[in-house]
């Protein structure tokens, strides 16, 4: 992994500075795919796209902060930090998931809830969802599937929420290569009635995301 030079910011809400990384090129050896879209590699960087305020806590999308010139005469800038998922929640609850980027954080907050279950013993199974991360899923899986990787998606949804039966009948009706390893992962969890996110033996870099963002 290769890094590039770091990108000063000013916050959008009160102009404090912080950067972030930029990558020149990383690799993915090593990598685990999970049912939630998540693949991660010891060396592929984690994106952050979204992060919450050092100096005033509000929430900002990276890409709307104006960027700063590097002054050498002042102390360099903490780095941004990636949201955990209860502040993924605030952030939407705070506006920030606008326009085509709703699914999105959506989606990324979604997979932080999911984090706190990826290191469970294998054939264990996670709690029911409930509360505020259970509304957020349910808003996820109201949109409209298009290709054979949204129905995939969409069936994972639905099997987060503890609706088994019918996310395995999804399941059933979903082919195609690249959502081969994911399938019989997906119905096993179903038939143990887990509602946790699962690693994919043999999952592909990546089914419904572009990466991993955080």
């Amino acid at each position: 992994m290769f890094h590039g030079p770091p990108v000063l910011i000013a916050c959008t809400h009160c102009a404090a500075p912080a950067h972030y990384r930029t990558f020149l090129s990383w690799n993915t050896f090593g990598m685990t795919a999970w049912t939630d879209g998540v693949n991660l590699a010891p060396m592929t960087p984690i994106f952050t796209w979204i992060t919450r305020c050092a100096t005033c806590g509000q929430y900002y999308w990276l890409e709307d902060a104006q960027e700063l010139p590097l002054d050498p005469e002042r102390s360099f800038p903490p780095e941004v930090r990636p949201l955990t998922a209860d502040e993924y929640l605030a952030a939407i609850d705070a506006g920030l998931a606008d326009g085509p980027r709703e699914f999105e954080l959506k989606v990324w907050a979604w997979q932080r809830y999911n984090d706190a279950f990826r290191g469970r013993p294998p054939g264990s199974c996670a709690p029911p969802v409930t509360g505020r991360s259970r509304e957020l899923i349910e808003e996820l899986r109201a949109f409209t599937p298009v290709t054979v990787n949204d129905q995939l998606f969409r069936a994972e949804l639905t099997r987060a929420l503890g609706r088994f039966t019918e996310a395995s009948k999804m399941l059933t009706a979903i082919t195609g290569e690249r959502s081969a390893p994911y399938v019989p992962v997906m119905q096993a969890r179903c038939a143990a009635q887990d509602p946790g996110v699962a690693l994919v033996p043999g999952g592909r870099h990546p089914v419904w995301q572009d990466h991993d963002d955080r």
